[in-house]
């Protein structure tokens, strides 16, 4: 069991290394949800040229970090993406069909 005087010399170290949790915890979680490592993630990024890859958004115009794109059903990684666009797939269930008609309706009313 950790001590209380642990437990608090922990919380101070945390507050004073936020980019180390940071780190750590985004490296935990590409390789838990995605199978990747931080590496892979940057080389992906650098590919890309660290922009979206659909509205080509550069990441320092961004608030949070690209987020990786996945097919939901076989679980290949398609690349990187911004928030925004990443909930748009995920708002027409990743259906190309359901985009083109969402596209033919802007482009019918303009």
């Amino acid at each position: 069991m950790v001590s209380d005087a642990q437990k608090r010399a922990n919380k101070k170290w945390d507050e004073a290394n936020p980019k180390v949790i940071r780190t750590c915890w985004k490296k935990y979680r590409l390789k838990k949800n995605y199978g990747i490592t931080i590496e892979q993630y940057d080389e992906m990024a650098q590919k890309q040229n660290h922009r979206c890859a659909i509205c080509k958004k550069h990441q320092s115009e961004l608030v949070q970090r690209l987020s990786v794109d996945h097919d939901h059903i076989t679980g290949n990684i398609r690349g990187l993406l911004c928030a925004g666009c990443n909930r748009a797939l995920g708002v027409f269930r990743d259906d190309p069909e359901l985009l083109m008609s969402a596209i033919g309706y802007l482009n019918a009313n303009r």
